[in-house]
């Protein structure tokens, strides 16, 4: 303590010290003369032997001043109805230079106590049959039995540490008087050094009965000093969602949810003003439980219903993930704007024009604002939130809806009316979770790819200028009371993989040339076709093959001029016709998607066709990211 104040001072080595500091030191080393006649016995109680020794308790003391804290252990045991106490081990410590509270300095002393507990029993041989740690602060015995995670860092993290070394029931309050450990805390008191002094032997209470000790008034819990603050906001509104989004799995089905649970409040209303009730046709097992018959007309869900449903879990969403952002948004539009708010630095919507419309959806306001010749969804388009339900419905819906195939589809539809986050992220996520990609589009490993041809980097071209040509089927169509065959001519661009397709009735060559007549009727005459020289066909019936064969040379004498080519793929190499091939599985998969298990006639294949080509040609041609790649 000396030669902390010393450096509180700012005194060098080679200075003469102050008065005060002066006096301190001549009573320490007035102190030295007696130190030389201490005297500590080998044993802890003299003559008594070990194995005479009854139940051994442990009692420290813990106390604190303003300049130190330290303890003071000591042995108690019972020989012959006699008590017999010893010191065992002392420990002090200067307090540090950075000011603390008195109450903080006691627990640094319990914290100290409750290590000398722990030191003690792990190193003595002697086996301590109960623990006393006494301190004379109020405070931290009530800080020792409240929660620690109520009280800030220092206190609860020091309390954690008292309660993991030692139990709550060893501890003990007693005046401070009585306390062997205030010597250890204080300039003006020196402790007697003679052998049967208490600071050897302990104090006098202890040498008595238990219940002569000083009574237990232990103090309240949970007391107020260091509580961790505590910051209410009376202007804050905790929204409370009143549905489980995760229970419903479609976004058809949670939009159709909400508009019940409305058209239920609605008939509510209707009922209590005498009005005949909206209902819905109800299902064959609804039926059955109708019980009684009510005043009811059937009203089926209106455009508006399905709106304000849409509404509501868009604001539902919002509220969730950007509560903060609306509650700023609508304090700036009530405030003059030189006093508005700006958004917190860790927010997402943070440099975004934002706006609340007369629904109270969020919404971006962008530099298309006066386009009004636009939707107005794509002017000022819906902010949603990245992890959330609603979003996640809402994408699957998209994503579903476009066959299952393209995320840049999605994401491009998406965009015409939302502004998600990262929603490339989301698109990928929603497509791995999705059981029927599951199921449909797990492939082996992709190998290395080999140079493109020429006639996919031909520039300036129209589209169908190269084109590649293959059959898919045959589909089963249904014309009268019987089954007849289809084909599909698939024509795919080589350049900007757009596709056209044709239906052949047969695999006659006068078929194939009728339908490549079609398309160049639609698309303009192309520069040069290929196909594949039949070997992807070698498993079908050498009848089948030959058909193959016959239809490709047909159409190579009608089709090949001074301005038309005919190319052949060599045997061998399915590899060369991968781009119309990639095309015909893709074909594939948009019409498995759209096949809902009614047999075909021509005209629903038609249809069908045309509803696969155009949702396949609507794919965006490049990759058109929302936000900048850093952020992706």
């Amino acid at each position: 303590m000396l030669i902390q104040d010393l450096w509180r001072t700012g005194c060098e080595w080679d200075e003469l010290i102050d008065d005060e500091s002066y006096t301190k030191w001549r009573q320490w080393t007035e102190m030295l003369p007696e130190i030389e006649r201490v005297r500590v016995p080998r044993s802890y109680f003299g003559t008594v032997h070990s194995d005479d020794y009854g139940q051994i308790q442990l009692h420290v003391f813990c106390d604190a001043g303003e300049n130190a804290y330290g303890c003071a252990g000591y042995l108690r045991i019972v020989v012959n109805e006699e008590v017999k106490c010893s010191l065992v081990m002392a420990r002090s410590k200067v307090a540090p230079l950075k000011q603390l509270t008195i109450p903080r300095l006691e627990l640094q002393a319990a914290v100290l106590a409750a290590r000398m507990v722990k030191t003690l029993q792990l190193n003595h041989s002697l086996e301590i049959n109960r623990v006393f740690i006494w301190s004379d602060s109020q405070t931290v015995l009530s800080w020792i039995r409240s929660d620690q995670r109520k009280y800030k860092q220092f206190v609860g993290f020091r309390i954690g540490e008292i309660l993991s070394l030692s139990c709550l029931a060893d501890w003990r309050w007693l005046p401070s008087k009585l306390n062997t450990a205030d010597c250890l805390t204080k300039w003006g008191r020196k402790p007697s050094l003679e052998s049967g002094s208490p600071w050897f032997n302990g104090h006098d209470f202890i040498h008595k009965s238990p219940d002569s000790w000083p009574q237990q008034v232990l103090p309240p819990a949970n007391t107020l000093t260091e509580m961790r603050a505590t910051f209410l906001f009376h202007h804050i509104v905790l929204t409370e969602q009143f549905m489980d989004v995760s229970r419903v799995s479609k976004w058809n089905i949670l939009v159709r949810t909400v508009t019940c649970l409305f058209r239920f409040v609605s008939n509510c209303r209707r009922k209590g003003r005498g009005q005949p009730i909206e209902s819905l046709k109800p299902t064959e097992v609804q039926a059955k439980r109708i019980v009684t018959n009510l005043s009811a007309v059937r009203v089926p869900i209106r455009q508006a219903e399905f709106k304000k449903a849409e509404e509501v879990l868009f604001k539902m969403a919002q509220s969730e993930a950007f509560g903060d952002e609306i509650k700023t948004i609508r304090r700036n539009q009530e405030s003059d704007r030189s006093q508005w708010i700006t958004l917190e630095n860790s927010s997402v919507l943070r440099g975004m024009t934002l706006l609340l419309d007369d629904s109270g959806v969020l919404r971006l306001e962008g530099r298309s604002a006066n386009a009004e010749f636009l939707p107005f969804d794509l002017r000022f388009p819906i902010i949603l939130p990245k992890a959330n339900g609603v979003t996640e419905k809402l994408v699957q819906y998209f994503h579903e809806r476009f066959g299952h195939a393209f995320r840049e589809t999605v994401k491009n539809e998406l965009k015409q009316r939302f502004l998600i986050p990262k929603i490339s992220s989301l698109i990928a996520k929603v497509e791995k979770q999705c059981v029927w990609c599951k199921i449909h589009k797990n492939r082996p490993h992709t190998p290395r790819m080999a140079a493109l041809p020429v006639q996919r980097l031909t520039p300036f071209q129209r589209p169908f200028t190269y084109v590649g040509v293959d059959y898919l089927g045959p589909v089963d169509v249904t014309v009268g009371r019987r089954t007849e065959k289809r084909w599909v001519v698939v024509f795919t661009c080589l350049v900007v993989r757009a596709i056209h397709l044709e239906v052949a009735h047969n695999l006659t060559g006068q078929s194939c040339v009728m339908a490549i007549r079609r398309f160049i009727c639609r698309r303009g005459p192309a520069a040069e076709y290929f196909s594949d020289n039949g070997t992807n066909l070698r498993s079908a019936s050498k009848e089948m093959l030959q058909q193959f064969q016959e239809i490709k040379d047909e159409c190579a004498e009608e089709f090949t001029n001074a301005r038309t080519k005919w190319h052949f793929n060599p045997p061998a190499t399915p590899h060369m016709g991968g781009v119309w091939e990639r095309m015909v599985r893709t074909v594939k998969e948009v019409m498995s998607v759209l096949n809902d298990g009614r047999r075909l006639n021509d005209e629903i294949l038609l249809t069908s066709l045309s509803e696969a080509e155009d949702m396949i040609n609507s794919r965006p041609l490049t990759f058109a990211p929302q936000e900048s790649y850093q952020d992706l």
